[in-house]
């Protein structure tokens, strides 16, 4: 377990299936730097939209590998592209890179 990842929390989450955990992993690894510079142009031209539905995926990718810090600071931003502040979810956007790249470090190193 790492701070920015909760391997136990996870698994509970996946019913215990380690396999379906490393594909997660994986993914998340992989994709979440993507996901992260998405958000950051979706807020850069005030796509509200497309805001909503990157924090979202984040969330929901965040939630399922044990992230908790990153899917609490994924669905503050949501929450703000829901009530059309654009302006509240790019304070948080540089708090949620800094554990994005967090969790891809932990997942790469410890996990």
């Amino acid at each position: 377990m790492s701070d920015s990842i909760d391997r136990e929390k996870a698994l509970e989450w996946l019913d215990g299936d380690e396999k379906f955990f490393l594909k997660l992993k994986a993914m998340l690894v992989k994709d979440l730097p993507e996901h992260v510079e998405e958000l950051k142009t979706g807020i850069a031209q005030n796509d509200i939209a497309l805001v909503e539905r990157i924090s979202h995926s984040i969330k929901g990718a965040a939630s399922m590998a044990g992230a908790a810090p990153l899917k609490d600071l994924a669905c503050r931003i949501e929450s703000s592209a829901m009530q059309g502040d654009i302006v509240k979810a790019g304070e948080l956007f540089g708090l949620l890179k800094q554990e994005a790249e967090r969790a891809v470090k932990d997942l790469n190193e410890k996990i």
